[in-house]
This record gives structure tokens, sequence and C-alpha cells, in this order.
């Protein structure tokens, strides 16, 4: 199908980028050379959001696509790209008038330069921008989570073969369950387990969408990746390197391009939940209680593209996140928590029983108030009596109250006599330790549980980091 993109698209924009680039990298002047690590840098960062959102790829499968029903993001991200292309432009002029001024000696009677922005404030600029564009790409991706946990929840686990392998991991998760939870009751080992498919199935479902895009968008990435110009080693006369300069290029089969994970899935993000999304900029929360040491050793290990630059893609959350925050395992564990959502209600009769919550917060005033809220008859010939819905005690108030209160005032009495039940949690349903503060106790049960989900890298097998740091039990 042709593309029937608009004179201004992110496409189009992103290539005069990836052009301007392209045209300054290849700048034969002595000029660049101080600036070839930076500018390799920046390029990378620019061609990393490219390739992660598919920017470049047929119609149908690129960036431009998914947020044809939310011109408001897509304006935004093409102002970026223009603000971007206007610097790189800039930044060329400044390069080419600085070139000429070092091969010729400005006489008295020379018109003064053009006052331009300082080389330094131009890169600035740039690096600005491509991380403005990099988090604006992520929260246009947790805008439409909804919409890609829904289609996650129909993904089919298959092995390298092919086979659909839902029901072995459905068996091998009751029975670690089994084994470490011997006297759970049966609707929570179902519910569990449910989860932990359900967790597993949306960050494979991200990552098999990527490769898709991938392979959609291969053909110019490579061809591009190709070609990327390495700076020259300028020469004097002597025929002598007159300055040396880091001109590492990237191939189209490098670690970063093949490993790359998902980022947006492939649907239309809801122009409304763009918005909100926009405004509260929030990607999750974490919980306050600690992992316990036992699921310290089933955190994955860190990943490597952190060493590698300012930014990477998280194989789990899958966004660009700063390497700073897998530096060590502590804050890896911390960002791995982020993104587990490992939180389920562990009460029975629940009405959303797979829900997945990213905090404690969430998850306790989840359980506090469709569970442990009961409400209290305000009469005092019933000082101990307690209803389960704020329906059953107006219906108490009419029937066995008549007259006590306006019927226009139940609902706001009803709503008054809501109190909370306390603790949140009785006891521990996975094991019978008395626990000082039981909800972080059944939370870290609940960690290890979500842990345990997680797909983990292809070439590795444990978490060596993890053991050497926390112990080999």
């Amino acid at each position: 199908m042709s593309e029937a993109l608009p004179p201004s698209s992110i496409k189009a924009e992103a290539r005069k980028c990836r052009k301007r680039f392209e045209d300054l990298l290849s700048l034969r002047s002595e000029a660049i050379l101080p600036l070839a690590t930076i500018l390799q840098d920046e390029y990378g960062r620019f061609n990393l959001w490219a390739a992660t959102l598919a920017v470049f790829a047929p119609y149908q499968a690129c960036l431009d696509f998914r947020l044809k029903d939310v011109p408001e993001a897509s304006d935004v991200f093409i102002k970026q790209l223009c603000i971007l292309d206007t610097r790189i432009e800039q930044l060329h002029e400044q390069l080419d008038l600085e070139a000429t001024n070092t091969q010729s000696d400005l006489s008295p009677t020379s018109p003064a330069p053009p006052e331009l922005w300082a080389v330094e404030d131009i890169i600035s600029s740039i690096r600005e921008t491509i991380s403005w564009i990099q988090k604006l790409s992520n929260v246009v991706r947790k805008a439409s989570a909804a919409t890609q946990d829904e289609r996650a929840a129909t993904f089919v686990l298959r092995d390298e073969t092919g086979t659909d392998i839902s029901e072995y991991l459905r068996s091998f998760y009751q029975a670690l369950i089994q084994r470490d939870c011997k006297d759970i009751d049966k609707h929570l080992k179902d519910r569990i387990v449910h989860t932990m498919l359900l967790r597993r199935k949306r960050i494979l479902y991200r990552k098999s969408r990527q490769r898709r895009w991938m392979l959609h968008q291969a053909d110019e990435t490579r061809k591009k990746l190709e070609v990327l110009p390495t700076l020259p080693n300028l020469r004097g006369k002597d025929g002598n390197s007159t300055q040396e300069a880091d001109s590492t290029t990237v191939k189209a089969d490098s670690p970063e391009l093949s490993q790359a994970p998902s980022t947006l899935a492939a649907t239309n993000v809801e122009p409304k939940s763009y918005v909100k999304q926009a405004t509260a900029s929030r990607i999750s929360r974490a919980t306050s209680a600690p992992f316990e040491p036992r699921s310290r050793l089933l955190i994955p290990p860190r990943p490597e593209a952190a060493n590698k630059g300012t930014e990477f893609l998280c194989d789990y959350c899958c966004l660009i996140i700063p390497s700073t925050q897998a530096t060590d395992l502590d804050k890896w564990a911390k960002h791995v928590k982020k993104d587990l959502d490992p939180y389920i209600c562990i009460f029975d009769q629940c009405p959303n029983p797979y829900q997945l919550y990213s905090s404690s917060e969430e998850w306790l005033g989840h359980m506090i108030s469709q569970h442990r809220t009961r409400w209290h008859c305000p009469a005092r010939d019933h000082p101990h009596l307690a209803l389960g819905t704020r329906d059953e005690l107006i219906t108490h108030l009419e029937q066995i109250h008549p007259g006590r209160f306006e019927k226009a005032q139940l609902g706001s009495v009803a709503d008054s006599c809501a109190r909370a039940d306390y603790p949140t949690i009785q006891h521990c349903p996975f094991c019978s330790e008395q626990a000082g503060d039981l909800n972080i106790h059944v939370g870290q049960h609940l960690q290890c549980f979500a842990l345990q989900s997680l797909p983990w890298p292809e070439h590795l097998t444990h978490n060596t980091e993890g053991i050497s740091k926390y112990g080999s039990d």
C-alpha cells in the first residue's frame, strides 16, 4: 500500500533530521573533530528513538498511523522534530563559518560575521530535544496501555518451535506455588497462576509487536546504518593525522538493533487517555515494600545496554529509560519493581480478581474499599451493627428506622458511617509465619510470584550478579 502521509508528518520531519545528521557527520573540516563522539552519540540516540517507534516503517505500521486519531500528540512530535532540524542546520552553518575563518584572515574592512549561537548551546539544545521526544514517546505508550493489555490477554505463548506452551506454564506455576505454599486456598492459587501467565503475556506481546515493526522497518534502517558516515582522519601536509577522532560506526547487526524490545503497541491511542496521561505524566509507582533476600535472586540481570549509552530500552516496561536506573543491582531492582505490577487482591469473591496493581498503595486501597469497609448503623439501639455494603445500610435505615432520617439524607448518612476494619490483612494466606507487618509480608510473597513469571534474557539462565551480592542460598 502506498503511503498517504501529509506533507508535514512525523516520518517526513524525521527524515529531514536524519539527512541533516548525515550531512553534518560527513562534513570534512577540522572544526567537527572535537565534536565527533558527541554528534555520533546524539545521532545514535535519534536512531534508537526512530527504530523503537518504527518511525520509518510502512504507513500502517509507522508512528504516524498509530497517532492518526490523536493529532495533538502528532503535532507535538512534529514541532519538536522541526526544532531539531533547525538546530542541526544551525550547527552545520556554525561549523562551516569556523572552517572558513581558519582558512583566511579577516581584514579590518571585512563585514562582521552574523551573530550565531555558541556551538555548546546548539549541541545542548539538540540533546534536550531528543530527550524530549523520547519522554513524549513513553507518555504516549503508557496512554495506550489499556488497549495493549486487552490484546495481550489473548496473546498465545509459544516456544521456539511454535507450540502453544500456555498449559505447560500453567501446570508449572501451579506446582511451583503448591511447593512453596502447601495450604493455599484453591481460588487464590488459581488467581495467582492466571496473573503470572497474564504478566508474562503482556511482556512477550510487546516484544512480539516490536519484532514485527523491526521487520517492516529493517530494510531502510539497515541501509542507513550501513552507510552511517565515519568522520575522516584529516591529514596535514606531512601526511599525519592532525587530530584523533572517535569514528565508531554503528553496524546494522549491532546488539542495540537486534535486541531492541518493544515500545508503543501497534494500536491507535485514545485521545482522552493521551491527554490524561500527558497531564499526569505518571509511568508507574513503586511500592515502599523492599524485596526480600530470596526475591533478590530472581531479579533479572542488569542489561548490558545500560553500560553503552545514556539511555537504553528496558526489556520489561519497553520504554527508553536513563542508564542511571541500572548502574547497580539496587537501582535496577527498584526499576524492575515499577514494571512488575506485582500485586493482586487476595480476597475471595473479588469483583476484579485479575486486576494487577503497581504499588502497595493501590493494592491496599482496593482491598480496604472493596473488602474491609463496613457501614455501621448510626442508631444508638444498634451500636455494634455493621453491614457489608452502603445499600444494605440505606435499606436498614429505611426499614428499621423509618422517619429517623429524611430520604434525601440517607446517602450522606451512609457515607459518613463507612469505617475500614483493621488490620486489612488478618493472616498470611501463603504461610504460617507470624509477621510483624502483614501488609509488607504478604506483599513480598506476591512480589516473589511476579518475579518468577518474568521472561529472562535469552542468553542468560541465572542471575549471577544477584547471587554474588545477596548470597547463594
